[in-house]
């Protein structure tokens, strides 16, 4: 008889073929999201030397292996930047990091410069007994000449949140790092639109507090329906459809 198994590397590459088929072009969208946030973080400025700033820190869940913290700075002033000379502090328990960064001919209403952090370590968080312990505490920058004169001109402390860290969903797939906090604010959408709009969610506070047995099972009913992974399967199937889609905003609706 004929050996008709199928090798198990091959059967591998069919369900990852179809898995990115599903998956992978949502994945790259909500990652996109993320790293939109980072770029869209809050500008600093530094009006005694004529030019704003902004830091976007990475973390060790990067998406590619190019991924890297950056520093962006642009002249706020109306006459052009000729030379400027900065260092970046990361503030630590272990000591500080420090990158330095020369710049020449920054032009007045120019596009951002942008400077790769290769010196600033990717955010992380260590655990030791009952304390968690930051990469670094603060970070902020330091101008050291400007225009051919020496300055001493400090900026004020930026305090990382690791908010990405300690509240983002990510998920590794294909070897690579997605942050899906986009997905799961699609699922919360759905979760809350069911919960208040098709199940009447006022009702279900109420059930929540009763003792009669019919209500009592459709409370339970109420709930499986909104429960984590019937939302996540809806919701999947909904976007898949066409049901579910994105405004020009960014935010989700549902076609009825």
């Amino acid at each position: 008889m004929a050996d008709i198994s199928i090798p198990i590397p091959f059967l591998g590459k069919i369900i990852e073929y179809f898995d990115k088929s599903f998956f992978l072009k949502y994945y790259q969208y909500s990652h996109s999201k993320y790293i939109e946030h980072l770029y869209n973080s809050n500008w600093h400025i530094i009006d005694k030397c004529g030019f704003s700033y902004k830091i976007c820190l990475e973390n060790i869940y990067k998406n590619d292996i190019n991924d890297n913290s950056f520093f962006m700075i642009k002249n706020i002033s109306t006459e052009k930047i000729e030379n400027l000379t900065i260092k970046i502090v990361a503030e630590s328990i272990y000591g500080d990091y420090i990158q330095n960064i020369y710049i020449d001919n920054l032009l007045s209403n120019e596009k951002p410069n942008i400077f790769i952090l290769n010196q600033i370590p990717f955010q992380e968080l260590e655990f030791y007994k009952e304390s968690i312990i930051p990469t670094y505490n603060s970070i902020y920058i330091q101008v050291i000449g400007i225009n051919y004169k020496i300055v001493d001109e400090k900026s004020v402390k930026i305090r990382p949140t690791f908010y990405s860290l300690l509240n983002d969903r990510w998920d590794k797939k294909w070897n690579i790092n997605w942050n899906l906090r986009y997905i799961e604010e699609g699922k919360s959408f759905l979760r809350e639109y069911i919960y208040f709009r098709v199940l009447n969610g006022d009702i279900l506070f109420l059930l929540e507090k009763t003792k009669n047995p019919i209500k009592i099972i459709r409370y339970k009913i109420n709930m499986f329906l909104t429960s984590k992974y019937i939302i996540s399967s809806l919701f999947w199937v909904l976007l898949w459809s066409g049901r579910i889609d994105v405004d020009k905003s960014g935010y989700y609706r549902i076609k009825i």
